[in-house]
This record gives structure tokens, C-alpha cells and sequence, in this order.
């Protein structure tokens, strides 16, 4: 669909407005608090329809252009506003902390649009604003589009917010905006008419609960044991919008590695997420090779958004061999190479290859790390080697298989 333009008075205008906005914002009282009453509005009523006595709606510009649909949506409600052209969270807890009397009884948020770009700050300032609102029964915060960069950071930052409080559902404008070019004009964020209705379709709707309160999913990593075989991820997830077992995406270093929904039963989690099944636990194993590695669990969300991550640990694994190649003996019918290795993961001896012309090359000797040393090696005595090269070779690579977990062999030297 192509992107409606804006014209150019409006352009000219919309220039002076956000100069204006900003001024005010900087060097005047940040507080515009309007009311519409529209008790006695002559739009018709539905009979479903769920009146609310005072609803509250804290902005910046984008709802600036959605008032009067806004107030079509709702009218039998009175409609309160506190919100200008910049607003932010900050400057919106420091009005509401001296003007508890325009809480009213459900709360629109729509503020992140002027993200400064500190993330610690935004969630602050959120957690702030959130606690004056704490006996408000319904808050819904609408995200932001991705106009800029910076928006997912916002965006996250209020996802995360609803598993904090219990009375915050997630109004995901963001992606919707984003994905049809008509709900905003060419800056990406403020409303023509078709975006102020859709706006305000969607506050109407949730808050008038035909949307069901999206329930953020929630998940924990439970166990992560380095074993001898495999890294075992253990723990549970569950999405109580989604009606049954949700699945689990396991990222290591930025990248998903494994995907599986999860089959345990934990009905003592069921009980605490409020969920309808109870198969909420999962087993994941791993094979990774040595290093420190960030693993992260994330967990699909059923309103179709992006899956989100739950939790996160850091493990350092160290499971392959170790070694070195201390001495080659030459000798007429072909070297002789020593040295010693060992392997993490088990008692038995080390299997030790001798590969032509590089790491990858063809085995032409093979021998056992079994042979008594002085000096204690790691992993014990008896782990030294001594094998017999062919004559006439003098291009090869010492390597010590590796087994069990771990994905990687040592080479132990080079000629």
C-alpha cells in the first residue's frame, strides 16, 4: 500500500508545532490536562458496550491527532488528557505525582516516541509512573513504531514492564503501524485520520476487553549442568494466552541453536502462570565447543510478535583434550614424536593422530596417550605418547581425538 503524503501546509505546520512543543516543553510548566465530557454525546451507544466512568490518557503527539476518535470510541466516558508535542515519561510521573485527581478509573499510556536513549533511565522513569498508577484496575501502554533506532530498546523495555505489574496489558501499536504505511504519515510515527481511527480502535477494544489481556510469557532456566556427554539446559515456559504447551527457542551467542515445545509436566507452574495445561517443563542438551557462551532462553509469543527472551546464563565448558608436543626424535626410517594429553571427560587414554599436511589431513599414525611420565601431566601419570612417524614424511599435525562432549580436536603441534 503506498504511504500517504502529508501536504504541504501540514508539513509547514506540523515544523512550527514540534518547534513549539519543544519550546514549551523546555521553558513552560510540562502540564496540559483536557477534559471531554461526552456523557451527552450524541453518538450512538452499543448495548455491549462496557461504560467507563473516567479514562485517562497520557501522550505525546501521536495521540495528539486521535482525540476526537478517541472520544467517538468512548462516549459515555469522560476523557482526561495530560500530554503535549515531547513528552516523555519523566516529565508525565512528575504531573501525575502532584495531580493524583486525574487517575481515573482505566489508563491509556502513550509515551516512548521521545526515547533520550538511555534504556536505565526510560525503565526508571516507567517504574516511576507505573507506581502512581498502582490501584488503577486496567493500565494499557501502547508501543511505539520503529521510526528510529532506539524504538526496540523502548518497545522491550514496556513488554518487560507487564511481567512487573499485574495491571499493565501491552497495546502492541508498534507493529501494527509498521506494517501498514497508511496509520502514519511519512515521518513514520504521527496519525493521519485512517491511523487515528485504528488508534483508537485498539484502546477501545482492549479496554473494552473483546482483545484478551495479552499475558507476557514468562519462563526460567531451572538447571544447567556441564556433564561428561552433553550441556543440559532444564526449566520451564509457559504463554497463558496460548491455551497449550508453548515452544522453547534456545540462543547461544546471539544465534537460536534449538527449537523444542516443551512436553514436562510442572502443574506447579501451571498454577502460578494461570495456564490450562500443565506440560510446561523442558530438557534441552547441547553440544558446544569450549568457551564462554551466553544461553538464552526465549519463549514464542502467541499474539504473533516476536518470541522473547526469558531468561539468560553464562557457562564456561572446557571439555577438550589438552596436550602438547614436547619432542620429535628423528630417525632414519621416520620420526619419532612425544609429549603427553588428556581428556576432561574421561579416564581412559587420549587416542592421538598424527595427520599429513595439515589438521585435516590423512592419519598415517595413530597411537594411545597411555605411557608413564615423570612429571605428572594433566589428568594423571600415564599420559604420555610416543608414536612412529613413516620415513620420508616432514609435513604433519599431532592431534588428540576428542570424545563424549565437546565438539573439538586438539592439535597438539605442528612440523
Amino acid at each position: 500500500m503506498k504511504r500517504q503524503g502529508v501536504p504541504r501546509v501540514i508539513r509547514a505546520g506540523f515544523v512550527l508545532v514540534v518547534s513549539v512543543a519543544l519550546f514549551g516543553a523546555l521553558f513552560s510548566p510540562p502540564v496540559l490536562a483536557e477534559s471531554a465530557d461526552n456523557l451527552q454525546s450524541r453518538t450512538a451507544i452499543s448495548e455491549d458496550a462496557t461504560p467507563i466512568d473516567n479514562l485517562l490518557v497520557i501522550h505525546d503527539s501521536v495521540i495528539l491527532g486521535a482525540r476526537k476518535q478517541i472520544e467517538a470510541a468512548f462516549p459515555a466516558s469522560a476523557v482526561d488528557y495530560v500530554g503535549f508535542g515531547g513528552m516523555r515519561v519523566g516529565p508525565a510521573a512528575d504531573i501525575l505525582s502532584s495531580r493524583a485527581d486525574l487517575i481515573g478509573d482505566k489508563v491509556v499510556v502513550e509515551l516512548g516516541t521521545n526515547y533520550l536513549g538511555s534504556r536505565s533511565l526510560f525503565r526508571s522513569e516507567l517504574d516511576r509512573l507505573m507506581g502512581l498508577l498502582v490501584d488503577v484496575d486496567h493500565v494499557l501502554w501502547l508501543t511505539a513504531s520503529r521510526y528510529r533506532a532506539g524504538m526496540d530498546e523502548v518497545n522491550a523495555e514496556i513488554r518487560a514492564a507487564a511481567r512487573r505489574y499485574r495491571n499493565l496489558q501491552i497495546g502492541e501499536w508498534g507493529p501494527l503501524s509498521d506494517a501498514n504505511s497508511s496509520y502514519t504519515w511519512n515521518d513514520g510515527i504521527h496519525l493521519p485520520p485512517t491511523g487515528a481511527e485504528a488508534i483508537a480502535e485498539m484502546i477501545r477494544s482492549h479496554l473494552e476487553g473483546d482483545v484478551a489481556w495479552n499475558q507476557i510469557p514468562v519462563g526460567r532456566i531451572g538447571k544447567l549442568r556441564d556433564g561428561r556427554k552433553h550441556l543440559t539446559i532444564g526449566g520451564w515456559a509457559a504463554d497463558p494466552d496460548l491455551g497449550r504447551s508453548p515452544k522453547v527457542r534456545v540462543v547461544v551467542n546471539g544465534e537460536v541453536v534449538k527449537k523444542k515445545r516443551t512436553s514436562q509436566t510442572r502443574s506447579d507452574i501451571a498454577v502460578l502462570t494461570n495456564s490450562v495445561v500443565d506440560d510446561l517443563g523442558f530438557t534441552i542438551r547441547l553440544d558446544l565447543p569450549d568457551g564462554e557462551h551466553r544461553i538464552c532462553i526465549e519463549v514464542n509469543n502467541f499474539d504473533g510478535f516476536e518470541p522473547l527472551s526469558v531468561d539468560c546464563r553464562t557457562v564456561t565448558l572446557a571439555h577438550s583434550p589438552v596436550g602438547q608436543l614436547e619432542r620429535v626424535v628423528a630417525k632414519d626410517d621416520g620420526d619419532v614424536v612425544r609429549g603427553w594429553a588428556a581428556d576432561p571427560d574421561r579416564a581412559r587414554p587420549v587416542v592421538v593422530e598424527v595427520r599429513a599436511g595439515g589438521t585435516d589431513g590423512e592419519v598415517i599414525a595413530r597411537g594411545r596417550a597411555n605411557r608413564e611420565r615423570v612429571a605428572a601431566a594433566a589428568g594423571g601419570a600415564d599420559r604420555g605418547f610416543a608414536i612412529k612417524i613413516p620415513a620420508n614424511v616432514d609435513d604433519y599435525c599431532v592431534v588428540a581425538r576428542n570424545v563424549l562432549a565437546g565438539v573439538d580436536d586438539t592439535v597438539l603441534g605442528c612440523r
